[in-house]
């Protein structure tokens, strides 16, 4: 892991700001160590498979453990605790408590909060590279192999990329002479357009929809948001403002 850090750069090591990985103690603690002030996530996936297991045979538990990982305050989360206490078994209690509560790294919107991921909370993508790497690669490949199948890899998914983007500037073009619904690019909101010009077409997307999304009061009510920080998913994932952001502009008159 010390390796690793000095691979990639000092400099780059000290602005991973999140680290998401299956629930193994010791990779957790060679992480520990080697980041210690980088936030630590489980694997949404691996979360949910082993829950699944584990709540099996607890139907009465399972729905408050899922409010559990669903919550983002405190009190919240404390008083479905000893809500749970009640509905489990005398054996799985104590393992829940032990394994789940007490675990400091974030498995729960609670601890994930203020943790940024720009939208991956699985180690599904790194496990799916990995795969297509061993599918061309072994133990007995040789140095010259190695050096040239990994550029084989990073080249088709170059090409990959290169593809995707034509075939949506093509969407696009289509879309500007009234072939099916109007780009983005046509929108004449001024607000909009500066999103587009300051973002990736990805983050574009996503602030419009944020943008023109009219949360309720009781939405704005539970996330108390201000105008320019909030508690949901989308703010601390992506570090970019949200449809309840907006709506506390649009309600200051800004």
């Amino acid at each position: 892991m010390a390796a690793f850090r000095e691979g990639i750069n000092i400099e780059l090591a000290l602005q991973v700001k999140t680290i998401i990985i299956d629930k193994e103690p010791s990779e957790i603690s060679a992480i520990s160590v080697v980041f210690p002030d980088t936030a630590i996530q489980l694997c949404s996936f691996h979360v949910s498979r082993v829950l699944n297991d584990k709540t099996s045979k607890e139907p009465e538990a399972k729905p408050t453990i899922y409010q559990l990982r669903g919550t983002i305050e405190n009190t919240e989360f404390q008083n479905l605790v000893k809500e749970l206490e009640v509905k489990s078994s005398p054996t799985f209690f104590p393992y829940f408590e032990e394994n789940w509560i007490n675990c400091p790294q974030g498995w729960g919107n609670r601890d994930k909060m203020k943790s940024i991921t720009f939208g991956n909370t699985t180690t599904n993508r790194v496990e799916n590279h990995s795969s297509k790497i061993k599918m061309v690669l072994n133990c007995h490949s040789t140095l010259s192999e190695v050096i040239e199948k990994l550029l084989e890899i990073v080249k088709n998914k170059d090409e990959d990329v290169l593809y995707r983007d034509v075939i949506e500037n093509l969407k696009d073009t289509a879309r500007n002479f009234g072939v099916g619904t109007p780009s983005l690019a046509s929108n004449t909101n001024p607000v909009l357009k500066q999103i587009l010009q300051d973002l990736t077409k990805f983050s574009a997307k996503l602030q419009i929809w944020e943008h023109d999304s009219a949360p309720d009061e009781e939405e704005m009510a539970y996330y108390d948001s201000t105008e320019s920080e909030c508690c949901c998913l989308l703010f601390w994932s992506f570090e970019l403002p949200c449809r309840h952001i907006y709506q506390k502009r649009r309600q200051a008159g800004l």
